[in-house]
């Protein structure tokens, strides 16, 4: 079995495509936004629901970017985090060290 390095390496693992919502909540939520972009957009002219249209394209475009972002950040904590964990632990000063022996 590969890695999961080597398996994210070759493109096997996309993290992109594994997420998945299973929240509740945000699934009424979105439920309930879908509900009142429907309603605003009966009430609009056919002009106004092409301005709509192209402003929440511009609004999805960020999407992609966004969730990239985070991704990689996420990735660097975590990478963050196992650095420190997997270090020997340097002198540290401040909190003073606690002595264990009795």
């Amino acid at each position: 079995m590969k890695s999961i390095l080597h398996q994210l390496y070759d493109g096997e693992i996309a993290p992109w495509e594994q997420f998945a919502t299973t929240l509740t909540d945000c699934r009424a939520k979105r439920q309930e936004h879908l509900r009142h972009y429907e309603s605003l957009r009966r009430t609009l002219t056919e002009e106004q629901r092409k301005e709509l249209e192209e402003v929440m394209d511009e609004q999805l475009a960020l999407f992609p970017l966004e969730q990239a972002e985070s991704f990689i950040k996420g990735f660097r904590l975590g990478a963050g985090i196992m650095i420190e964990v997997l270090s020997p632990p340097a002198k540290e000063k401040f909190p003073p060290q606690i002595s264990t022996e009795l």
